[in-house]
């Protein structure tokens, strides 16, 4: 993946870019199966947390859960191809084209094809400041240049300097454009936009820019690029060749997302409108009560079955089927306290109910069942299941149990190590990929983030180290 491209960097981290639909920078959305944790080693970002998708609604599948009753939707249809699949997808549609109140002021030219991407950067500079300079028989114009991604216009921005002055960039919804959106467009200035620009922007334009023959609009054609390098000569048949291309290339690309695409997000949007149906049941059997550790069980459980076991060729009853069979299995062991997808964390937090509810010796039983799952990585089950212990002798000074408690305390000790050692080769390795830091003062937020679990760790150290030293005065076993 590419910088400036599929993701870009902001203060928050690492964000994905819808570049080929829309331009928007997507903030609340985080790429998958680890790829967004190593896009943030990579470039020095604090580390976010991963986790499986429970919650799976598409716009596909939202839109025809009103089935007839969505009136007077508005949009671009674009082709033919993309019209045909729009009905196919939701049946019964219709479509129309609404006139304009205004009349359509683009004249459209031909497109040119060049060799390489130094002459098709000059060949767009020549034309933009050709626009931008006035002629005998016009004014100034203004230029509004659109590119597929973020690179491309700062390449093109970077490229148009000294050439032409007044150049604005509109290129991410995170940057502060009221100077590109709510100040009129003079003659001679240029916008360089990605597809931000073509989704209901509406540029003000001065009265000299309309005079002089309105906007000169430059955009990038899409998905013709490997064939330019076969074309020597920018005729006029070729284009309409690489144009014809371009088309079959999106009318394939559009068969295929309607003959497989659009089953599996049906298939998955039903199995998850069922999954809700089991959470309603769970719901209403509890009183609308249920334990958060019970649904965060269920609702990891739910996710990596969708991740592993969900396949295409299955028909939805089949998935459903299974989905049942296993749910049944997962509600069945939740019930009884045991972690359905054997993650020892839901142990953990199954004896931290327990115990809070002054349930004892069930919070041990749970502890000790996290620590059978995974004892390397098991210190806070380890450190709870010793305070508990000693908790549950209620002031008797059981040497078997304050033993036993002390070895706990121990392992929990060792598993902090653990933790650190793993911790500390994350920042080694971080260190070696973020190459833009290594002569610069400044520190990158994942050093700022793994120092920061340096912090709690070694105060859950300093914890353990404290309640092990008390064993070596047993008049202070009590305070323990």
């Amino acid at each position: 993946m590419s910088k400036d491209h599929e993701y870009v960097i902001e203060k928050h981290g690492i964000v994905p870019v819808d570049y080929s639909c829309t331009g928007v920078v997507e903030n609340f959305m985080k790429l998958t199966d680890g790829l967004q944790q190593f896009l943030e080693m990579k470039h020095g970002s604090k580390l976010s947390d991963m986790s499986v998708i429970t919650n799976y609604m598409s716009n596909v599948g939202l839109l025809q859960k009103y089935g007839h009753q969505i009136f007077g939707i508005s949009g671009t249809l674009g082709q033919q191809q993309e019209t045909a699949t729009l009905q196919k997808i939701y049946e019964g549609i219709t479509t129309c084209q609404i006139p304009s109140f205004k009349r359509r002021k683009l004249f459209e030219v031909e497109g040119v094809v060049v060799k390489g991407e130094d002459e098709w950067i000059d060949k767009i500079c020549a034309v933009v400041t050709a626009q931008t300079n006035p002629t005998p028989y016009r004014k100034e114009r203004a230029v509004l240049v659109i590119c597929e991604i973020i690179n491309r216009a700062k390449v093109l921005h970077k490229a148009l300097r000294g050439k032409v002055p007044n150049r604005r960039l509109y290129i991410n919804n995170n940057m502060d454009n009221t100077a590109t959106l709510n100040q009129e467009l003079e003659a001679g200035e240029v916008i360089i936009a990605t597809n931000l620009a073509g989704r209901g922007t509406d540029l003000k334009i001065c009265d000299s820019v309309n005079k002089a023959g309105d906007v000169k609009p430059l955009e990038e054609t899409k998905d013709i690029s490997l064939l330019s390098r076969m074309l020597s000569e920018n005729s006029e048949s070729y284009i309409k060749i690489a144009k014809g291309v371009r088309d079959a290339l999106v009318a394939e690309e559009l068969t295929n997302y309607l003959e497989r695409e659009i089953p599996k997000i049906k298939k998955k949007a039903e199995l998850f409108s069922y999954y809700l149906g089991i959470l309603d049941e769970l719901h209403k059997s509890q009183n609308n009560k249920p334990a958060d550790s019970e649904l965060s069980a269920l609702n990891e459980f739910w996710g990596i079955w969708l991740l592993k076991d969900f396949t295409e060729n299955d028909s939805v009853e089949e998935l459903k089927r299974r989905l049942s069979a296993h749910l049944d299995k997962a509600r069945k062991k939740v019930r009884v306290r045991e972690s359905p997808s054997s993650n020892l964390h839901h142990y953990t937090v199954f004896g931290n109910e327990l115990r809070k509810n002054g349930d004892l010796a069930a919070s041990i039983e749970m502890y000790t069942k996290a620590i059978q799952e995974d004892r390397c990585w098991a210190a806070a089950a380890y450190y709870n299941r010793a305070f508990a212990s000693l908790t549950h002798q209620d002031g008797r000074q059981d040497e078997t149990c304050m033993d036993k408690a002390l070895q706990d305390l121990q392992n929990a000790l060792k598993s902090v190590d653990l933790y650190c050692e793993q911790i500390e080769f994350t920042r080694r390795y971080s260190t070696e990929q973020t190459a833009e830091y290594q002569h610069t003062d400044s520190v990158p937020r994942i050093h700022s983030h793994i120092e920061a679990r340096y912090r709690v760790l070694r105060l859950f150290k300093g914890n353990i180290d404290e309640a092990i030293k008390k064993w070596s005065r047993p008049e202070a076993w009590v305070e323990i």
